[in-house]
């Protein structure tokens, strides 16, 4: 799906849940309406699908779009396409998952939005490596304020963007993987499979 010229676009990809925490997401669009030009675009399904399309409401014929899971290599150029890409977390849910989404937006070169705990390690390397930006879950005021500046501001972003690149090829790439999965197989086997 092409961009709209001028357009400034969010985008999630993956399971829409109950523990995602996507409602103060749609709550900040509702707050964001004076900004034509911010969209939001959903990419994929779940339990939590419908109640988002009611709670976004009149928002769906114009600034929150839903389309159904696509395949890998169509999904990661919707999320090149994005100047935003959201991981988002209900309350207390990152003590138990750190989303693998975060590795493929980074891959496409987009700049974070996170919605998760101050204290939570997907905030901090967020925060520390300077790939996007964290709000707390449920903020759905400090998210519109957020998106309504980096709206405006491109050289934050464009310093963003260049990092996620940055980070995920040295992190997260074949190259970058293979040496760590040798040595906790090696690790492993030295333990005779024994934790």
């Amino acid at each position: 799906m092409e961009k709209g010229k001028g357009k400034f676009r969010i985008l999630f990809a993956g399971n829409i849940g109950r523990f995602q925490g996507l409602e103060s997401v749609i709550d900040a669009m509702h707050e964001l309406k004076a900004f034509a030009h911010i969209e939001l675009v959903f990419l994929g399904e779940g339990r939590a699908l419908e109640g988002l399309k009611e709670r976004a409401g009149d928002l769906l014929a114009g600034s929150v779009r839903f389309f159904p899971h696509q395949p890998l290599e169509l999904a990661r150029q919707m999320i090149a396409t994005a100047d935003l890409a959201l991981v988002t977390l209900a309350e207390d849910i990152y003590r138990y998952a750190f989303p693998s989404k975060t590795m493929t937006y980074l891959a496409q070169g987009c700049p974070l939005l996170v919605s998760v705990e101050e204290e939570s390690s997907l905030a901090k390397f967020v925060r520390g490596k300077d790939v996007g930006v964290v709000v707390t879950p449920g903020d759905s005021a400090g998210m519109a304020r957020i998106i309504a500046e980096l709206a405006s501001s491109t050289a934050d972003l464009k310093r963003m963007a260049i990092n996620a690149a940055r980070q995920a090829d040295s992190e997260f790439s074949p190259a970058a993987l293979m040496p760590k999965w040798s040595a906790l197989a090696k690790e492993i086997g030295n333990s005779g499979g024994r934790p």
